[in-house]
């Protein structure tokens, strides 16, 4: 496999939220110097596989807190 056809190397982590919504976060690591090429490799290995970049993101930490203040308004 040339370097070329060699996936970026990704992290993922799912979040299941006590109301029933999911939260997939997808990470990678690299040194700043190569962020851009390696963020653009990313989405483009992303795209050759169905996987659509411009959907709705959502910060894990953010989407809990709205979630229990919600949850102690309605008492």
């Amino acid at each position: 496999m040339s370097a070329a056809e060699k996936p970026p190397l990704f992290s993922s982590t799912e979040v299941l939220d006590p109301d029933g919504s999911r939260i997939f976060e997808l990470s990678t690591r690299c040194a700043p110097s190569i962020a851009f090429q390696v963020a653009a490799e990313g989405r483009a290995f992303l795209g050759r596989h169905g996987i659509s970049t411009t959907g709705e993101q959502a910060l894990k930490t953010r989407t809990a807190l709205e979630l229990f203040s919600r949850e102690l308004e309605a008492g």
